[in-house]
């Protein structure tokens, strides 16, 4: 991830709730941090032949289901990168397809040196990982022991990421109707098992985007921003609670006596 606040540290797991019976924990913070994808820029650096005529652009998005970079900001009309060295700079339009009739491509390339001469190009290839909500959950497993875990295994039973229903179940309110409701009581503002000091995704999808945790409320993110897990446990029926508010200056106390 880009952003070291993704991926908070804070030892241990916490009670997050009881229901049915049993207990669910939540980790205290996030283990690690994922991305929906990771764009794989190499090391290799081509140059252009001076007069090449393309489309620049600022940024750039990558469409998982076609495989496909799409420029972002382009600039007016195509350029050429020994004539236009310095409107490129000075827009900073770095990212290219290298061509002048399309915006999207393949294989994408970003200018990392130019002047009237012509300029460097480095290639940015469209390999990527897929984070989904599956993904979330499976690195969530890692962190179950089944000696604890519900019904003593490590399955989609017993072990996720942190989803909708743990949020609903914490604050006892909907995901979807605190979406950008900052500062909102209602909504977690103040609870330090929602806003604990970093960012974390919800295992929660709507429209090609993800709940995210973020500082005072809840955003809803393209999934090509990375945050942390945090992995949720049910654990055995006969571990219980004896003890503790449920507070982080007071947490519960369990047993399996």
């Amino acid at each position: 991830c880009g952003d070291n606040t993704n991926k908070f540290i804070t030892n241990g797991f916490r009670i997050a709730y009881v229901k049915d019976d049993t207990v669910y924990l939540v980790s205290a913070g996030s283990p690690e941090c994922v991305q929906s994808y990771s764009v794989n820029e190499s090391t290799d650096k081509i140059t252009l032949v001076n007069g090449a005529e393309y489309y620049f652009a600022r940024d750039y998005m990558f469409n998982q289901d076609t495989g496909k970079f799409i420029l972002n900001g382009v600039g007016e009309g195509t350029y050429v990168i020994n004539r236009d060295y310095d409107k490129l700079n000075k827009n900073k339009l770095i990212y290219t397809c290298m061509s002048a009739n399309d915006t999207t491509c393949d294989t994408l390339y970003r200018v990392v040196e130019a002047n009237n001469k012509g300029g460097t190009y480095q290639v940015i290839y469209n390999t990527y990982k897929s984070n989904d909500v599956k993904v979330l959950d499976k690195l969530a497993l890692k962190y179950c022991n089944k000696g604890y875990a519900y019904l003593g295994k490590c399955n989609d039973k017993s072990t996720w990421n942190i989803n909708k229903t743990d949020y609903k179940n914490i604050i006892n309110n909907d995901l979807d109707s605190c979406v950008d409701k900052k500062s909102d009581k209602k909504c977690g503002y103040g609870n330090d098992l929602i806003f604990n000091g970093g960012i974390y995704s919800y295992s929660y999808l709507k429209s090609e985007k993800v709940g995210q945790s973020k500082y005072n409320y809840i955003d809803m993110i393209k999934s090509i921003g990375g945050a942390g897990i945090r992995p949720v446990i049910r654990l055995k029926a006969d571990i219980k609670v004896i003890g503790g508010a449920g507070s982080y200056e007071d947490p519960y106390v369990i047993s399996n006596k």
